[in-house]
């Protein structure tokens, strides 16, 4: 019976030793380091995820305009439009207006007025500081 008293307290006083102590207060300093470490990286993950749910309404909405846009270029009138729209073409038979702004020196319109060009500056003139 004395044998355990004994055998208890050299147990106990291995277990509450400053070196056991310090070591035990390191390990719980080693896991709360990695615990935060997992916290961090979860709430960047939850951020990023976030993030890019946004971008995926934004380019389901881009692809919606797409496929409306595809849609509308199968039928002959969105062929057409796009034609038109891309190379100022005309069907056989239309006639095309030319608008030109400013006024004709005879006053009457011409077939082709000349405009003068806007004067660029040389590189020499761009260089002058004087």
């Amino acid at each position: 019976m004395m044998f355990d008293f004994y055998e208890k307290r050299k147990l106990r006083g291995i277990f509450f030793s400053r070196p056991v102590a310090v070591f035990l207060f390191l390990l719980a300093l080693v896991l709360s380091w990695s615990a935060y470490g997992r916290f961090v990286a979860e709430q960047e993950t939850r951020a990023k995820r976030l993030g890019k749910a946004t971008e995926l309404v934004g380019l389901k909405a881009r692809a919606a305009i797409i496929e409306a846009k595809v849609k509308h270029l199968e039928s002959d009138q969105g062929v057409e439009r796009a034609l038109r729209e891309e190379f100022d073409v005309a069907k056989q038979g239309e006639e095309v207006i030319v608008v030109v702004d400013g006024q004709a020196t005879s006053g009457q319109a011409t077939d082709n007025p000349i405009l003068p060009l806007p004067h660029e500056p040389s590189l020499f003139e761009r260089l002058k500081f004087w």
